[in-house]
């Protein structure tokens, strides 16, 4: 043994320097990228049959799901070979904790605008490039209506609430996904249950009064989630002081930048006198709603269950393709003219990441218009890409002309997306898309929402220190007191209860002093 050891201590130096050297190429030329993000959220490959989409858009598509194309792009530009770990989370806020505890460590990860906001606040992302060749790229693909707004977006100083102006998202996050928050309904549910032709059930949903009123009692559902549930509530609390806004603004008295700014401000109000009046308003909205739901909104509508539903708009455009598809139904999606909520999922990479740069080149990659059709086509969200091929899938679905430069005798309405893809396409004229008219209130809103929605349309802030009582509420609206039926059964049935024990009491007693007289007289 000794012997063998000695024989093994000379070559130790040169075993050494091997597995040294061998680290060192293990390191610049075979990394692992870790992911997390979101459900069903990326491009899990198959590709796409000719059926499916018309020849000219498959070709997008690849058989390989999205890390595997990311894994040959790097060997093919950089000659790296890589490897990945791809997790998912269930919620936003479980992601958080994840980060926050340190267990695991990501290299990027998918989060909504205001967990950024918080992950920007607690120091667990850090700042992205602001030059180089994945910088240019990427914004050069995003849409500048989307930067625009990453540029006004702000976390809050984690102790004081206090908006940190030095750090806008755009410096900490690239925008992925995006959509709003609305009302997708059944039209065929209303004409039957109350006789009511389209355009009555198109009138009734364009404002979140219909949420309220007797018409609606127990046909829809809302979600299980205290922020977008709270959409609703701070609309309809403060509807009177947003009718006034709107006032002001049709009268010229205000423009649209500070009309939306106001609005904001309104709609992200958390205060403690705020959160009471919003909790008394949702505890009406759930006792005039169906129930809450998490998930299953969009399948109930789909199937008929009921006949609306408080949904996001990438759900709404899957249950309109769904509903449409297997049961022949048109189901419709509307933004409430009041107002309601823009929301953004975007990348970021946190300070822990070992592997930065590699984590840049997958936001730039997923920020490639190829990348972005493949995503947005499965997932069913609304891309935040913009460029012709991306415009151009979009004629696919929506233009009666097919394709852009394409021509069609077909009647249509112009819906102008130039807010969204003008600053980024060849042509600026080709943003207005020729659309059949029953696309509108449909899949089409649930896409793009019209330029006329835009200064209606908020981003909710994260709740910073007042996250707690934010909650507090949220949990006094979902728990379900008895009705007062039941509370009159229940008091009756105590009362009942109360009585027979008492009764029996009384007898027994009654029982026990006859014994007692009876053996007292025996035993005189």
């Amino acid at each position: 043994m000794k012997k063998l050891r000695s024989k093994y201590l000379l070559l130790l130096p040169i075993m050494m320097a091997s597995a040294a050297l061998a680290s060192g190429c293990s390191s610049s030329n075979h990394i692992v990228l870790r992911v997390l993000n979101a459900g069903d959220y990326i491009y899990e490959g198959g590709g796409v049959s000719e059926e499916e989409l018309e020849e000219n858009y498959a070709q997008f598509f690849s058989d390989d799901e999205m890390m595997v194309q990311f894994k040959k792009y790097i060997k093919a530009e950089y000659g790296q070979d890589i490897d990945f770990v791809y997790d998912t989370y269930d919620t936003n806020e479980t992601m958080f904790n994840e980060l926050m505890t340190g267990k695991s460590s990501y290299d990027v990860i998918v989060a909504s605008d205001y967990m950024v906001q918080k992950l920007i606040s607690y120091d667990l992302i850090q700042s992205l490039p602001s030059s180089g060749k994945e910088h240019d790229d990427i914004k050069e693909h995003v849409s500048p209506y989307l930067w625009n707004i990453f540029d006004g977006i702000f976390p809050k100083d984690k102790k004081t609430n206090e908006r940190l102006f030095d750090k806008p998202l755009s410096n900490y996050s690239v925008p992925y996904m995006w959509g709003t928050v609305g009302m997708m309904y059944s039209p065929e549910f209303y004409e039957t249950k109350f006789n009511y032709d389209l355009d009555k059930t198109i009138e009734l949903f364009s404002s979140w009064d219909s949420l309220y009123s007797r018409e609606t009692s127990k046909t829809f559902s809302v979600k299980d989630s205290v922020r977008d549930t709270y959409v609703v509530g701070v609309i309809h609390t403060f509807e009177k002081e947003i009718s006034e806004l709107k006032t002001k603004l049709e009268n010229g008295e205000i423009d649209e930048t500070q009309f939306n700014k106001s609005l904001n401000d309104i709609f992200n109000r958390c205060d403690d006198e705020t959160l009471k009046l919003i909790q008394d308003d949702l505890i009406k909205l759930r006792d005039n709603s169906f129930g809450f739901e998490v998930d299953q909104g969009k399948t109930d509508m789909v199937e008929g269950k009921i006949g609306a539903n408080l949904a996001w708009s990438g759900d709404a455009s899957w249950a309109i393709s769904e509903a449409e598809t297997d049961y022949e139904k048109e189901l419709y999606f509307s933004i409430p003219e009041e107002g309601s909520n823009i929301w953004f999922d975007a990348f970021c990479i946190p300070t822990s990441s070992k592997n930065a740069e590699l984590a840049y080149r997958f936001i730039d990659f997923m920020s490639k218009p190829e990348s972005a059709i493949q995503n947005a086509w499965y997932v069913g969200y609304t891309s935040a890409i913009a460029s012709d091929d991306v415009l151009d899938l979009y004629y696919s679905y929506f233009d009666v002309r097919g394709e852009i430069g394409g021509e069609s005798e077909d009647e249509y309405i112009e819906y102008d997306l130039s807010y969204f893809f003008k600053d980024s396409i060849t042509d600026p004229n080709d943003a207005i898309i020729h659309a059949d008219e029953s696309q509108v209130n449909r899949m089409l809103t649930a896409t793009f929402p019209e330029g006329s929605d835009l200064p209606h349309l908020c981003v909710m802030d994260d709740f910073g220190t007042q996250n707690e009582k934010v909650l507090d509420m949220w949990e006094h609206v979902r728990s379900n007191p008895l009705p007062i039926w039941a509370l009159i059964i229940l008091i009756v049935e105590i009362v009942v209860a109360a009585g027979l024990i008492t009764f029996v009491l009384v007898k027994k007693r009654t029982k026990n002093k006859m014994i007692k007289q009876r053996r007292a007289l025996r035993n005189r």
